[in-house]
């Protein structure tokens, strides 16, 4: 079965397998700066099961200068996209790009010492399935 992604703008959007091996949940600084999150959720697939259906030319990939650590996003409206692995055999997908909820065999939390102390907070804190109903000051 096929899943689709794409970014918030809808510039680029992308054909994957639902067939992702692992997702980590990485709460290492760079993965937190990366994402402007408190962790970032990434999949990993093999190379020859994504494929671009629109905007691939709208992908700008930064790379950390001296470690080889990357994001890819959509140049107009910044939403974090797959992109090749060093060794061009996978792609990273970053979860939030899904469109369709991803079927994982296998889910890790690492770097987890790194978290932030609040993490274990918000795992406790109450859940509303929108905005809640009181003012914001």
């Amino acid at each position: 079965m096929k899943i689709s992604g794409s970014c918030l703008c809808g510039a680029v959007s992308f054909r994957v397998d639902n067939r992702f091996k692992n997702m980590y949940a990485c709460f290492c600084q760079q993965c937190r700066k990366i994402s402007g999150s408190s962790f970032a959720s990434n999949l990993f697939i093999d190379a020859n099961y994504l494929e671009w259906l629109s905007g691939e030319n709208k992908l700008e990939k930064f790379t950390v200068p001296g470690r080889g650590f990357n994001k890819a996003f959509c140049k107009k409206c910044g939403t974090g996209m797959p992109f090749k692995t060093s060794d061009a055999k996978q792609y990273l997908v970053p979860a939030g790009c899904l469109d369709q909820d991803p079927e994982v065999e296998k889910i890790e939390q690492i770097f987890y010492k790194e978290k932030y102390s609040l993490e274990d907070a918000r795992l406790q804190a109450p859940t509303y399935d929108k905005f809640p109903h009181k003012e914001v000051k």
